[in-house]
């Protein structure tokens, strides 16, 4: 999408990680006094709808369910994906996980980690929560705590925006505290939530 916009591509808002939004304000893209902040959405699992739900409750518990497991896929060049290879660090299992892992890429959607998994090319996808509500995929639940990392995601309108009064409005709607049960739905906390 950066790409995109950076080669000229007209858009009226922009919803993207907060240091791409900065990055637009800079380059005179995004009207600064417009940005405002979303929310977030941290590292989960997922497993093929049906499939026994592992139990990922604790660190013990959810290093074991990567031992046990057949493949975990994640996006290798994803925000999720790279924050995984650290946490399979951390938990001295990255030689042992190495055989089972399936590396997908960020932008190759046909073939990412949920898709993957949906299809029964792989046991368990780790991704991004919001991507772990995709048909042919049951939510397993967030990374444990000790080992989570948030996505966070803020909107703004573009300075040469067609409709600005549309895509100011449609920010004020996502910010709104009624907005909040439907980021929950999705598996992300709104903004005004604090990790």
């Amino acid at each position: 999408m950066k790409r995109e916009i950076d080669a000229g591509g007209a858009f009226d808002l922009v919803i993207a990680p907060p240091e791409v939004l900065e990055d637009l304000v800079k380059a005179g893209k995004l009207a600064a006094a417009s940005r405002a902040d979303i929310a977030s959405a941290g590292v989960g699992l997922g497993v093929r709808a049906g499939a026994p739900k592992p139990d990922i409750a604790s660190v013990e518990a959810f290093k074991r369910t990567l031992l046990n497991a057949k493949s975990v896929a994640f996006a290798k060049d994803g925000t999720s994906g790279t924050h995984f290879q650290g946490v399979l660090e951390r938990l001295g299992i990255s030689k042992e996980m190495e055989p089972r892992l399936k590396r997908t890429t960020a932008a190759d959607l046909a073939n990412s980690a949920p898709a993957l998994v949906a299809r029964g090319d792989a046991e368990i996808a780790v991704s991004t929560v919001t991507t772990l509500f995709a048909p042919g995929i049951d939510f397993v639940g967030p990374l444990p705590a000790e080992f989570q990392s948030y996505n966070r995601f803020a909107a703004g309108v573009a300075t040469g925006a067609k409709e600005p009064q549309a895509a100011a409005a449609l920010i004020k709607f996502v910010t709104a505290p009624a907005a909040a049960a439907a980021f929950k739905a999705k598996g992300m906390e709104s903004a005004g939530h604090r990790h």
